[in-house]
């Protein structure tokens, strides 16, 4: 079985149940979040930073070693900040990406989608290109969005970082 057969079974399941408690943690500790939304749409918001960090805790907490990636970029003078998550399976990394919905305009749409966007760097950006991310934006997923000069790595000293998971991205 090959790590992404795998990651399609038990790994995918665990991300999966791991973003589902961060979203519900998130809406429950924020008073201003139950009063302007509701938990359906946690994973539309611009809060990737607060979701990306419970997201990979809940994912240690499963014995899966995952990171935060920090894919900001700029580009004519307008930041793009964005962090996801990162695990390491069978020598690739996989993004695991818990609020990638936010960067689709129809709202419809993006309630269409799954709320975690997981895979290889190069599955993620495909798939984002094809379901309503702007073509502008996929350099959050792509190769160069983490490796680029422009590129701001996550400045909190209490994450633990793989580098090596960058070169696998």
């Amino acid at each position: 079985m090959s790590a992404l057969e795998i990651l399609s079974s038990k790994l995918r399941s665990d991300i999966e149940s791991a973003a589902d408690e961060a979203y519900r943690s998130l809406y429950d500790e924020s008073e201003l979040l139950r009063d302007q939304t509701s938990l359906d749409v946690v994973h539309r918001l611009s809060i990737c930073g607060s979701t990306t960090r419970k997201l990979v805790n809940n994912l240690r907490e499963r014995n899966h070693p995952a990171y935060i990636f920090d894919a900001t970029f700029e580009r004519s003078g307008d930041y793009f900040e964005h962090y996801y998550a990162v695990l390491r399976l069978g020598g690739r990394a996989i993004i695991a990406d818990p609020t990638w919905t936010q960067f689709i305009e129809n709202d419809i749409e993006a309630l269409r989608q799954p709320k975690v966007l997981i895979g290889t760097r190069g599955q993620v950006a495909e798939y984002a290109k094809n379901n309503g991310v702007d073509d502008e934006l996929l350099m959050l997923w792509d190769r160069k969005a983490g490796l680029s000069d422009q590129s701001v790595h996550y400045p909190n000293p209490r994450i633990v970082t793989d580098p090596a998971l960058i070169d696998l991205l």
